[in-house]
């Protein structure tokens, strides 16, 4: 009887953390990239055995970090300051989140 129980308990953690993988999943897609993906980090933190979501979080958050930098480049090129300057901290966010970037 108690191995059904832990065995029940397991499966029902799995098919919660299913969930929050997928909620996480469909915030990114949605383009609610910042809060996907710090759902994703949890869950990977939490999960640290699931390949599965590690990667789709690594793969997102790369793209992230891309897209970020790309968008302060070009707001930067364009002398748009406020707009370079939220780029960089968002991809200081996914970085070091040390507050590196700060343009005065």
């Amino acid at each position: 009887m108690k191995k059904f129980l832990v065995i029940l308990a397991l499966a029902l953690a799995g098919c919660a953390t299913h969930d929050s993988f997928k909620e996480a999943r469909s915030l990114v897609e949605s383009g609610q990239t910042e809060e996907g993906l710090a759902r994703l980090e949890q869950l990977a933190t939490e999960n640290p055995k699931d390949t599965e979501l590690r990667n789709y979080y690594q793969r997102n958050r790369d793209l992230a970090v891309q897209r970020y930098l790309e968008a302060g480049d070009q707001a930067l090129r364009a002398g748009a300051h406020d707009r370079a300057d939220e780029a960089y901290r968002l991809f200081d966010t996914q970085t070091t989140g040390k507050g590196v970037f700060v343009f005065d």
